[in-house]
């Protein structure tokens, strides 16, 4: 995905997922647990870029 597809508000679940580097899958498992919030559209899954941001910040790794 390159930056001119990434949408400013909610994302689908492949789409967050690309965004972040993770699979499809293992994102499902971390919204399941409770670790990444969501929005619940009807029967659709989002995910706001703010949300995904704001996790890969919070696991950043700063050198030593």
């Amino acid at each position: 995905m390159t930056q001119n597809h990434i949408k400013q508000g909610a994302m689908s679940l492949t789409e967050s997922a690309d965004y972040i580097g993770v699979s499809p899958r293992y994102l499902w498992s971390l919204k399941d647990k409770g670790v990444i919030p969501f929005v619940s559209v009807g029967s659709r899954i989002l995910f706001r870029k703010a949300t995904l941001d704001a996790f890969l910040k919070d696991k950043e790794v700063k050198a030593s």
